[in-house]
C-alpha cells in the first residue's frame, strides 16, 4: 500500500502578518482514498483552531524511496485536485500571540516486533490556540486536554498516520502508526511568514555612489 503526505497551510487574520504550516504522513489503498482521508483533516483540526487562524490550502504527495543507498525519500504530488474553501477556525476565542503553542507528544507503535525498541514519539507544536488556555507560561490544561486527546485518537484511527521510514537496507518503506497522545506544557517558537505573497524577503543590500 502506498503511503502519502499531507500539508495543511494556515493563514492568521490579525496583526502581525504570519502563517504555518503542518505535515502528516499516512497510509491510504491509492490515491483516490489518500484525497478523501486529507479531505476530513480540516474540519477535526478545525475543532482546536481559534478563529483568528485559517486553514486555506492542502497539498498531497507520494511517497516513495529516492535513493536506497542514503534512504532518501521522494515526494510526487499527486494529480487529484484537493481544492478546498478556506476553513476557519471553530474555537471562539483571541489568539493574539501567533507564536505561542501547545507541545503534544505522539507516541508510535512498532510496525515491526522483531524490533524490541520503542520509537521515539512525535513532539508536535500545536499552534493557533487559544491566548486564554495558558497565563504567564503557566498551562490550563483542563480546557484543551479533551480536544486534543480526541483529536490525536483521529490522526490514530481515522487518517492512520504515522511516522513513513524505510526499512532495514531501506528496500521498501513502512509506518510505525501512532496512538493517540498527549498534551505536555505550553510551548512557544518563531512563526512563519503569511502564505500568498507575491514577492519574498529582501536581503539588506548595500551601493555605492
Amino acid at each position: 500500500m502506498p503511503f502519502y503526505r499531507m500539508t495543511a497551510l494556515f493563514d492568521f487574520s490579525g496583526p502581525p502578518p504570519a502563517g504555518f504550516s503542518e505535515s502528516w504522513d499516512f497510509l491510504a489503498v491509492d490515491d483516490t482514498q489518500a484525497v478523501q482521508q486529507a479531505l476530513s483533516f480540516p474540519k477535526e483540526r478545525a475543532s482546536l483552531l481559534s478563529v483568528d487562524w485559517t486553514l486555506i490550502a492542502l497539498r498531497l504527495s507520494r511517497i516513495s524511496i529516492a535513493n536506497s543507498e542514503t534512504c532518501k525519500l521522494k515526494y510526487e504530488p499527486v494529480r487529484v485536485p484537493v481544492c478546498i474553501q478556506p476553513v476557519k477556525g471553530g474555537v471562539d476565542c483571541d489568539s493574539d500571540t501567533p507564536w505561542a503553542a501547545l507541545l503534544v507528544s505522539i507516541p508510535t507503535k512498532q510496525a515491526t516486533p522483531s524490533v524490541p525498541d520503542a520509537p521515539r514519539p512525535r513532539q508536535w507544536q500545536m499552534r493557533g490556540i487559544c491566548d486564554d488556555w495558558w497565563k504567564q507560561v503557566k498551562l490550563e490544561r483542563a480546557q484543551p486536554a479533551g480536544k486534543i486527546g480526541q483529536f490525536t485518537n483521529y490522526l490514530a484511527n481515522q487518517l492512520q498516520a504515522g511516522h513513513v521510514k524505510g526499512n532495514a537496507g531501506c528496500l521498501q518503506l513502512g509506518i510505525q502508526p501512532f496512538v493517540p497522545g498527549c498534551l505536555k506544557r505550553i510551548s512557544s517558537r518563531r512563526i512563519g511568514r503569511p502564505f500568498g505573497l507575491l514577492r519574498g524577503a529582501q536581503s539588506r543590500q548595500t551601493t555605492t555612489s
